[in-house]
């Protein structure tokens, strides 16, 4: 699991800022786990993310949520799981979406941290890999993915992420800022803890 991973590299440096995940994938199952920005998922093989396995080490604790596939679209949209995770401290595993038979694949996520900065890349089916996105600590977050869903034929799912801590600041290509910039103002992104 997470857990083991991150606390290798915490061993390593103890000082240092890691996440570490893995994917859960369509017809795959659960993937080792990597960390630091390395991928999970797949590219090119249509299989799509159902779950995200995640801890992290030197940041406060984290929270996230699975917004998801769901088979009755508002306005031709997903839908986010009901709640965001309580914020899991350092070096403990959390789990969003959901690895059962017919659980709804993830088409994003929304993360936060609690000191630090955070970082990813998604890259949806169809499509070439995103920018980076970055946010700085609770209550901002950082979104990777889509909102929209077109169906199971021509859908958006995430198939890969690549998360990473950042050490210091560095320019992003786009910030979630505190309200959660054009999410929160459509109102389509629930505040987290």
């Amino acid at each position: 699991m997470c857990r083991r991973a991150v606390k290798r590299l915490a061993a390593n440096d103890p000082s240092g800022r890691h996440i570490c995940y893995r994917a859960y994938v369509s017809g795959q199952g659960w993937q080792k786990p990597v960390c630091d920005g390395t991928i999970a998922g797949t590219s090119g093989r249509n299989r799509p993310i159902k779950a995200l396995n995640i801890a992290v080490h030197g940041v406060g604790g984290s929270a996230a949520n699975a917004f998801r596939h769901t088979a009755e679209p508002v306005d031709g949209r997903g839908k986010w799981q009901p709640s965001w995770t309580a914020v899991t401290g350092d070096g403990r595993n959390f789990t969003i979406g959901s690895a059962k038979r017919n659980a709804p694949n993830m088409l994003g996520f929304a993360m936060n941290v609690g000191t630090g900065e955070i970082c990813n890349t998604v890259r949806l089916r169809g499509h070439d890999w995103g920018g980076r996105v970055c946010s700085k600590p609770r209550p901002d977050f950082t979104f990777g993915g889509t909102l929209e869903q077109r169906g199971l034929a021509g859908g958006r799912e995430a198939h890969g992420v690549s998360v990473r801590q950042s050490r210091r600041r560095t320019p992003p290509d786009r910030h979630v800022h505190r309200e959660g910039g054009e999410f929160r103002q459509r109102g389509l992104l629930r505040s987290g803890p």
